[in-house]
């Protein structure tokens, strides 16, 4: 995806360097002393080369924020490949670019573990997130709030502010999120699962039905208004 030493341009290329922008002719040849070595191609010139026609369509036509911010991250609006909306979404399609892996995850799988991802926008589920908060607020007890203090004090909070029983205690509350989820609750069914059962590593299995039932009648007695849940299953009341 990027110019090496001896390749010869397929097509015109326009290269901006120190906001200035050089011409290079198709046919060129990429010698040492070009700026275009270890430069990236950009889509338009990797689409050409894989004979698409990027004549008039624009760089990223935004098809996946037009999606509504409920849908599951794995729903993508629908793309047509007889008429590609802009290069982004058309480079994107390509087999190879759908079935790419990242660098870490290949580094990952190539030592022999698994790389599980954790979805979006859902940090309970990763218990580092806490540990990054006990430390930062360790961390604001003495850093005095300058640069200075900071770098003084950080790297001993990093090693001495959270205990190895409290990052045990968060890595179970995690996994408590996580065994609620794998019921197929609703988001706010499992924040008072995760409650209700904060005693145990992981919810029981087999008792969604009890807690459906149980936070149908807390919520009974917090309101009169009623409206469904985000799976249709019960009717939640509010205030």
């Amino acid at each position: 995806m990027v110019f090496k030493e001896g390749d010869v341009l397929e097509f015109d290329v326009a290269f901006k360097a120190d906001r200035k922008v050089i011409q290079f002719e198709k046919g060129t040849t990429v010698d040492r002393s070009s700026p275009l070595i270890d430069a990236p191609k950009g889509l338009r010139y990797v689409l050409q080369e894989r004979g698409f026609s990027v004549k008039g369509l624009p760089r990223n036509c935004n098809r996946k924020r037009q999606a509504s911010w409920k849908d599951d991250d794995d729903v993508e609006l629908p793309f047509d490949s007889a008429k590609p909306c802009c290069m982004l979404c058309q480079l994107a399609d390509c087999e190879d670019f759908r079935t790419e892996k990242p660098t870490l995850q290949n580094l990952i799988e190539s030592l022999g573990h698994k790389c599980i991802f954790f979805p979006k926008f859902h940090p309970e589920l990763n218990f580092i997130e806490r540990f990054w908060s006990h430390v930062k607020r360790e961390l604001r007890k003495t850093c005095e709030y300058t640069l200075n203090g900071f770098d003084k004090h950080v790297t001993d909070k990093l090693h001495n502010a959270c205990k190895l029983a409290t990052i045990r205690r968060y890595a179970r509350h995690s996994w408590r999120w996580m065994s609620t989820y794998s019921l197929g609750l609703p988001p706010k069914v499992v924040a008072y699962a995760v409650k209700k059962f904060r005693g145990h590593r992981t919810i029981p299995p087999g008792v969604d039905g009890e807690i459906m039932r149980c936070y149908t009648e807390s919520t009974l007695c917090k309101g009169n208004s009623s409206r469904t849940l985000d799976n249709g299953s019960i009717t939640e009341f509010v205030n």
